[in-house]
């Protein structure tokens, strides 16, 4: 496993786990016990989308915040097919963010993404 791949499945990982004590004031975090296809999901879209936005060329300061995957938390859900794994920005300079983020159809077989939408 590459240096990348392992730091993208560190973030993946870290992002899942985030407390409430490290969350913005108001949110609330949801604690759920992750099973191995979900961390498998989330690190194959993880991937997917760190590429995606690495070839963003940033414009200004909040282009440069999108442009880091660090700046996104992570939701992970299982359906009928396999996952869906939502990226969405966290609040920029105390400000929420509309748009920005992208959502993943992750087959629960083959760990493929299906699909993809990116939220302009």
């Amino acid at each position: 496993m590459t240096i990348f791949k392992k730091r993208i499945a560190f973030i993946a990982i870290s992002t899942l786990l985030v407390t409430s004590a490290a969350l913005p004031q108001g949110v609330v975090a949801q604690e759920e016990s992750l099973r191995a296809g979900d961390i498998k999901a989330g690190y194959v879209a993880c991937e997917k989308f760190s590429y995606f936005i690495g070839r963003l060329r940033p414009d200004g300061d909040l282009g440069r915040f999108l442009s880091d995957i660090n700046n996104y938390k992570v939701k992970i859900k299982s359906d009928r097919d396999g996952y869906v794994v939502e990226f969405q920005p966290v609040p920029y300079e105390g400000a929420l963010l509309n748009g920005g983020g992208a959502l993943y159809h992750v087959d629960g077989t083959s760990f493929e993404v299906t699909s993809e939408k990116h939220y302009k």
